[in-house]
């Protein structure tokens, strides 16, 4: 069992470990109602999206549409996340 609260580990990312990565899967993972869990995918998915295209326009090729990107990408992992704590709330 890990001995470590993920609002620990969220003070501290650089110090995470497989342990800490696999105690935040085993959280996400309780999601009984499945439902949630594809809300929960498909707004990571979204948040990847997101950093992503970020990253390509800060780091290796700026273009015009980035930033409308990011926020319509962050956004909708924003609402899909909110939408599966209350689907596993109801």
């Amino acid at each position: 069992m890990v001995k470590c609260s993920v609002g620990q580990m969220a003070a501290s990312p650089g110090r995470w470990t497989r342990a800490n990565l696999r105690h935040v899967a085993t959280l996400v993972r309780q999601s009984r109602n499945p439902a949630a869990r594809v809300y929960e995918s498909i707004g990571s998915t979204f948040f990847l999206a997101s950093d992503s295209v970020l990253a390509i326009d800060r780091f290796a090729h700026r273009f015009a549409a980035a930033h409308g990107i990011v926020m319509v990408t962050y956004y909708l992992a924003q609402l899909l996340i909110a939408a599966s704590v209350l689907a596993t709330t109801t």
